[in-house]
């Protein structure tokens, strides 16, 4: 959405055309309508996020499957706590 700002797609017109597409997804959906409504109150806790990031970054590890961007953003909010 930051994307499609910038280049002076209206927040509306990017997300009908997302919503309607293979993109899709239910937080997409959910969390982008209140960004296009112009409501930024937090939606759930950044908690979760770190708890699924570890997930995917230990199970990726046990898997061998490099994931550069998840593992320095585990690192990134690791060192910040």
């Amino acid at each position: 959405m930051a994307l499609a700002a910038r280049a002076g797609i209206p927040l509306d017109v990017m997300y009908d055309v997302v919503t309607h597409a293979a993109g899709n997804s239910w937080m997409f959906e959910n969390r982008m309508q209140h960004v296009v409504d112009g409501d930024y109150t937090p939606r759930s806790a950044v908690d979760i996020f770190v708890k699924d990031l570890g997930l995917v970054a230990d199970t990726a590890k046990a898997l061998r499957f490099p994931l550069p961007l998840a593992s320095t953003a585990v690192k990134y909010v690791h060192q910040r706590q």
